[in-house]
């Protein structure tokens, strides 16, 4: 599998990491986690992100993810799994949080595995 981070304007102080990635034809992306480090303000008690898979202009599935709620690793993507080889794209939609002097800061680390 390959992937291809690629740049896209937002705020200021705001990065949303947007890639692409081709599985293999012959091959198929199985299963996807999403793990997580969440690191609050002070007084945070919300924090939301919103990811989208597609396919050239087609959406296949969406990722909600309230970091006070969700379990972790969580599995993104589920209903649109197995996919086939061709190229996706995994962009951030939202980035969310219970007021604008709550900053938060998250590190995470996407696994894909292709069979």
């Amino acid at each position: 599998m390959a992937f291809n981070p690629f740049s896209e304007s937002g705020f200021p102080a705001t990065d949303f990491d947007p890639f692409r990635f081709t599985i293999p034809e012959g091959a198929q992306l199985t299963d996807v986690s999403f793990f997580w480090s969440l690191t609050p303000s002070a007084g945070l008690t919300f924090a939301r992100t919103d990811w989208r898979l597609s396919e050239g202009d087609a959406t296949l599935a969406s990722f909600l993810l309230d970091f006070y709620v969700a379990s972790n690793p969580s599995s993104p993507f589920q209903t649109a799994l197995p996919l086939p080889g061709g190229q996706y794209r995994v962009d951030n939609l939202l980035l969310s949080s219970d007021g604008t002097t709550n900053a938060w800061i998250v590190d995470y680390t996407w696994t894909f595995v292709v069979e």
